[in-house]
């Protein structure tokens, strides 16, 4: 089955204005990071979540097939806090799988910098779809986080 799968990567940086801490406790408050997605309408804790496998959530997101024609599916997240910001597992349909990493880094005093790598994998026959959807979505995240600090005068939960 390997043979069917393609793989891609992003990654995007971004100055937010605010401190390291403060980014990092934003990325690791699941609601927070998840709702600044264009594709995102909810997101709970998994029900099968346990002490052994903990951090696991459900988002419902909007998939956009062609013009104002969309649906909505279900991905299972798994946001895994690091001591420089949070790991992302994803596990969609249809054996959709990414792997997002964002980290934070002090660039001056009061000020970081947000930087995400993602790698996503899925069958050839649907990375050409699925792939410019995450991209751009993704581009969005880190874009909105930056501009709700400086809206805000940080990123306080």
């Amino acid at each position: 089955m390997a043979i069917l799968t393609s793989s891609r990567n992003f990654t995007y940086e971004s100055h937010i204005k605010a401190p390291v801490q403060e980014v990092i406790a934003f990325l690791q408050d699941a609601p927070s990071l998840a709702s600044q997605s264009p594709v995102f309408i909810s997101i709970h804790i998994h029900p099968d979540t346990s002490t052994t496998e903990p951090y696991w959530h459900v988002i419902t997101e909007r998939v956009p097939i062609v013009g104002s024609i969309e649906t909505s599916t279900r991905i299972r997240v798994r946001f895994l806090p690091t001591a420089e910001g949070v790991s992302c597992t994803v596990r969609a349909s249809l054996g959709v799988r990414m792997q997002t990493d964002y980290v934070v880094e002090e660039k001056s005093e009061g000020e970081s910098l947000l930087k995400e790598s993602t790698t996503m994998k899925a069958s050839v026959f649907l990375i050409n779809f699925t792939y410019p959807i995450m991209r751009d979505a993704h581009k969005t995240i880190i874009d909105s986080i930056a501009a709700r600090a400086v809206q805000s005068g940080g990123l306080k939960l």
